[in-house]
């Protein structure tokens, strides 16, 4: 803890720009990215202030280098974290566009058609997001032990996955009605689950249908 702390610290005095509400990337605060607001945001050590002001920032200024393909996965992280899975869809465009350009395997960078890297596994990690993001069913424990579910579908109308668990199988199905999220998760025996919607937290075992 006292050396997360120093480090802040240190990160705070040489890279932060108060008047642009961003981090920058060098201590003549000449280069912002995308990826030092990002990781700024998902170290978990930024005063709520700052955090609410990197979140005003982040999806407006489109002058910030943006990631590639890959490191992307930190971008739809932080989308995640801050509520804001408008953003995350627009950036999937690279993805959709994969197909068209004749690809059968994600590439790495951002331009496919000079640097290539026509096979990169990293650049999968949207299929993480639909599990842990989406339908939003993360560990909670080590060992799986507890599971939270906090679904963000963004403009899905429904989503349903199975997702291996260490003690069997976990379903989970999300349907958006005009009165809100509604659905179903069944856990496997033993394991304890929290269901958040919202500012709304249930905790369950077995299974739970909302």
């Amino acid at each position: 803890m006292r050396l997360a702390q120093e480090t802040t610290t240190a990160l705070d005095t040489h890279y932060w720009n108060a008047e642009r509400g961003l981090y920058a990337d060098d201590q003549q605060h000449e280069i912002f990215t995308e990826h030092s607001q990002c990781l700024a945001v998902l170290s978990s050590t930024l005063l709520p202030e700052r955090k609410a002001t990197i979140a005003e920032r982040l999806f407006v200024q489109r002058e910030l280098t943006q990631p590639t393909v890959y490191f992307a996965h930190y971008y739809l992280e932080t989308c995640r974290a801050l509520g804001r899975i408008d953003a995350f869809f627009e950036r999937l465009a690279p993805w959709f566009l994969m197909k068209e350009y004749g690809f059968r395997t994600t590439y790495e960078n951002a331009d496919p058609h000079g640097n290539r890297s026509d096979c990169h596994a990293w650049g999968a990690h949207p299929l993480y997001h639909y599990y842990a993001s989406l339908l939003g069913v993360r560990p909670a424990a080590p060992g799986f032990a507890e599971v939270t579910i906090a679904p963000q579908p963004g403009p899905l109308q429904q989503l349903s996955a199975t997702i291996v668990h260490p003690r069997g199988t976990i379903h989970a199905h999300v349907e958006q009605h005009d009165d809100g999220l509604h659905g179903r998760v069944t856990l496997p025996e033993g394991v304890r689950g929290v269901l958040q919607l919202g500012e709304q937290s249930v905790g369950f075992v077995g299974r739970i249908t909302f």
